[in-house]
């Protein structure tokens, strides 16, 4: 698996030209009091990804922020 950071910007050009799935992984306190979520993005706090990423699509591209 390869793990790679990129810009909002480059995000932003995948999601137009690409299926994504995009996973929110922030804590429910932190979420809730953000201004900047990305439309469409699962949510999944870190505490819960390691049990939880079986459920996530193998055959798409996952994005995690």
């Amino acid at each position: 698996m390869e793990i790679e950071r990129m810009s909002a910007e480059e995000l932003k050009s995948l999601m137009d030209d690409e299926e994504l799935v995009v996973v929110d992984v922030r804590n429910p306190q932190a979420w809730s009091e953000s201004d900047s979520k990305i439309a469409g993005a699962r949510r999944l706090p870190m505490s819960e990804l390691e049990t939880a990423y079986q459920l996530l699509a193998k055959d798409k591209r996952l994005v995690f922020y």
